[in-house]
């Protein structure tokens, strides 16, 4: 399986994920689409953060974790981000932004728990077919329905687990 995930952030215009999963051959498993508020923005931010982007990107990958990992127990997934921060941090295990960290980490138990086995590789913006998943909210794919995800409560999840 192959997920790519990508993540905007625009905290004047529109800020969301999305992501897509392709089975081996190609065909398209789901897809999930979503705004992030400002709100959630805000409060999610500390006081002297600007931007919220590398946040977002993990979010998105924990996103897909917690959607298609459980209906794929044992399987290999590749997995594609267009961050190389979050990229990094995820081979490290670990990032000095703590709330990527407790995400990483919510990652990682979903992974467990789970028995699928991920690799994260980059993939450039131009070639991510999440990039527009993440732009706008997009209602449908050809064939698929969006898979409704809540993020704000799977954040707060992850925030009050990993303390």
């Amino acid at each position: 399986m192959h997920i790519y995930v990508d993540a905007s952030f625009d905290l004047d215009k529109y800020s969301g994920v999305g992501g897509v999963a392709y089975s081996s051959d190609g065909t398209v498993l789901g897809f999930f689409s979503g705004e992030i508020s400002k709100s959630f923005i805000l409060a999610a931010m500390s006081t002297d953060q600007h931007t919220m982007i590398q946040e977002l990107e993990m979010l998105a990958l924990l996103i897909a974790v917690s959607v298609w990992c459980p209906g794929h127990a044992g399987r290999r997934i590749v997995a594609f981000t267009d961050s190389e921060s979050v990229r990094g941090s995820f081979l490290k295990t670990w990032s000095g932004n703590d709330p990527s960290s407790k995400v990483l980490r919510q990652f990682f138990l979903f992974e467990e728990t789970h028995s699928c086995h991920v690799w994260l590789e980059r993939v450039p913006s131009q070639s991510n077919p999440a990039d527009s998943l993440s732009r706008s909210q997009v209602a449908r794919w050809p064939g698929h329905e969006k898979i409704r995800v809540d993020a704000t409560k799977l954040w707060n999840h992850t925030a009050t687990c990993m303390g």
